[in-house]
């Protein structure tokens, strides 16, 4: 995982959004690991036991934040890269109409919060089959996309 991340963010002046970090020490390896410049790499959680947890790491350059993924509050467009290490798999526990509506709305804020034509989400999955179906449905197919034509995207698993 930290060889496909340097591959794929290497201007260490990104913006980066690690969404559901919960306890992870995602966020620190990856701002060390990437040399991301400071106030560049911030992280949310919709917990604030853990962010308050995350916070007392005290690990300068990352800001941690309470924030539900499903309403985030930053603006249109503010990040160059929005990592994602498990989210996706805890709200789409299955094929009901209640994961596949959090989906939706999850996968719009992703995209709102993205830089227009040229962020990038990167997913870290089990890929379950209905997982898969709902990346497909949603990125490739349109199907919920509130933003597809206003970005483009390069869609790849």
């Amino acid at each position: 995982m930290d060889y496909y991340l340097k591959q794929s963010i290497k201007d260490k002046e990104s913006n980066v959004l690690v969404v559901g970090c919960g306890n992870s020490l995602l966020s620190e390896k990856m701002h060390k690991g990437l040399q991301l410049a400071k106030d560049k790499l911030v992280s949310i959680d919709f917990e604030e036991k853990v962010i308050k947890h995350m916070k007392n790491r005290a690990v300068e350059g990352i800001d941690y934040q309470v924030m539900d993924a499903l309403h985030m509050t930053f603006e249109n467009g503010t990040y160059n890269y929005a990592v994602d290490k498990g989210t996706l798999d805890a709200l789409c526990a299955d094929r009901s109409p209640e994961s596949t509506s959090k989906v939706i709305q999850y996968f719009n804020e992703i995209v709102r919060v993205l830089k227009p034509n040229g962020g990038v989400y990167i997913c870290i999955s089990l890929l379950q089959d209905f997982v898969l179906d709902a990346l497909v449905s949603f990125f490739n197919k349109g199907f919920g996309n509130n933003h597809s034509a206003d970005n483009t995207f390069d869609f790849r698993i």
